[in-house]
């Protein structure tokens, strides 16, 4: 029997498709999902090329656009090994060095790493504390309120 690609009957032609709404998106963004801006990257192995050149360092995670920032901003470098150096792929870092300079580079990017880390935690910590306490706020105003409707219901 030949099947029509709208058969109803068929059950992988009759699930709609899956809708990604914009709040879907917001919130895999702000860390609910596998790309969580709370996510710690780590490397995860040596560095590797393919031209002796040009180095890729595999990541443990695809960092968010803040972790780069603070990457970007640590202050350590050399005059040869500077974080501005590195370039972003989606769950690794590049970098161009010469095979003696490579070491130095690794340690500086352990260095980043954790800066960026560092960074993002301080961040977490206070958007946290933030959000807690305009929610105790609310809480309070909410009793206020409360207390007040509980005064008056009897006018």
């Amino acid at each position: 029997m030949h099947r029509n690609a709208r058969d109803e009957n068929h059950p992988l032609e009759s699930a709609p498709p899956p809708v990604r709404s914009a709040l879907t998106v917001v919130v895999a963004a702000l860390g609910s999902g596998p790309y969580s801006p709370r996510m710690r990257i780590n490397r995860t192995g040596p560095p590797r090329t393919h031209d002796r050149v040009t180095w890729r360092v595999p990541l443990s995670g695809p960092p968010s656009i803040r972790w780069q920032h603070a990457f970007l901003a640590a202050d350590e470098s050399t005059p040869l090994v500077t974080a501005g150096g590195v370039r972003f792929e989606e769950v690794a870092l590049t970098f161009r060095s010469r095979d003696e300079h490579v070491p130095v580079w690794i340690e500086y990017i352990d260095r980043w790493i954790a800066h960026a880390n560092g960074t993002e935690a301080d961040v977490d910590d206070r958007q946290r504390h933030d959000a807690e306490h305009t929610r105790e706020q609310r809480d309070a105003q909410r009793k206020e309120a409360d207390a007040a409707n509980e005064k008056f219901k009897n006018l």
